[in-house]
């Protein structure tokens, strides 16, 4: 079952669909990944993401950029933890009572940083990143 808000980034994707096959005059059957990569841009959800691990990247490399709330809104497992652990390098995914909180972007934000891999992490600059 879906939730609303599913529904609507659903409905959301199905317009931006239509839209681009208007735009570009396209036939109904036109991949929908042809479309998007003529305009140079990525369907709804993955624009999501890649705002979301824009945003963890500028609070871990470039702070001073961000308002003062995300100076500390992501944390690393090193910081978290005085002992070694294997994880502490990835960011610190604090835990959830309700699913509900699972959708913040402090906590999507640090499960999608912890997916990249290592090579795009270390990227200090936005322009590689």
């Amino acid at each position: 079952m879906q939730t609303p808000v599913k529904k609507s980034l659903h409905k959301l994707h199905i317009l931006n669909n239509k839209l681009l096959r208007i735009l570009e005059k396209q036939p109904l059957l036109t991949p929908v990944d042809q479309l998007y990569s003529n305009y140079c841009t990525l369907p709804i959800h993955l624009l999501h993401k890649q705002k979301i691990l824009e945003l963890v990247h500028t609070a871990l490399f470039h702070t001073t950029t961000l308002p003062d709330v995300y100076h500390n809104y992501f944390v690393n497992n090193r910081d978290v933890h005085s002992h070694y652990t294997r994880q502490r390098n990835n960011l610190h995914i604090q835990y959830v009572k309700k699913s509900f909180n699972m959708k913040s972007v402090q906590y999507s934000g640090s499960a999608l940083w912890n997916c990249l891999p290592l090579m795009l992490k270390e990227q200090m600059s936005k322009k590689s990143f």
